[in-house]
């Protein structure tokens, strides 16, 4: 299994790590939990990326070709990591996005193993899904019924589903 980065950073700082790092990283699977999030003077979340441009395909574009980029784990705050991990009678769901298998196949090891069923809601192409504020990921489909989770929030249980 190739080495693994997770860049748990800001995204205008994850900019400058990678111009700087770039060479380093070909080869790595590189996991980007990142959203285009800022605050504006009054503290209120902003977007800090045009609506039609996810961070995703902002970091994507910036690795070079060697590296297996996944976005994956930005959709929970660590709170919320910590408390549903290991769910039971079912995991909670986290979503990732990647074009590369080799990313996929690390990033689904990782998800499994922090107590989490990985899903992916397709390539770097719809890591927008999956990013704040804004982002939509797709319906789960849980036994025969379907649940919508939205960013930060968790997919809940059939059981749990109104009749």
């Amino acid at each position: 299994m190739p080495t693994s980065v997770v860049f748990a950073l800001w995204l205008d700082d994850m900019k400058d790590v990678i111009s700087e790092y770039a060479s380093s990283l070909d080869g790595k699977v590189i996991i980007d939990p990142s959203n285009p999030l800022g605050f504006d003077a009054t503290g209120q979340m902003t977007r800090t990326l045009p609506d039609d441009q996810s961070a995703g395909s902002v970091v994507a574009s910036l690795l070079p070709a060697g590296a297996h980029y996944v976005k994956a784990f930005g959709t929970l705050s660590a709170d919320a990591l910590a408390s549903n991990a290991n769910r039971k009678p079912q995991r909670a769901v986290l979503f990732y996005a990647t074009d590369d298998d080799e990313a996929a196949t690390t990033v689904e090891r990782l998800i499994s193993a922090a107590g989490f069923e990985p899903f992916k809601v397709g390539g770097v192409s719809a890591a927008g899904r999956i990013e704040m504020p804004g982002g939509e990921p797709p319906p789960v489909r849980l036994g025969r019924r379907i649940a919508r989770s939205r960013p930060g929030t968790r997919c809940i249980n059939p059981k749990e589903l109104p009749s």
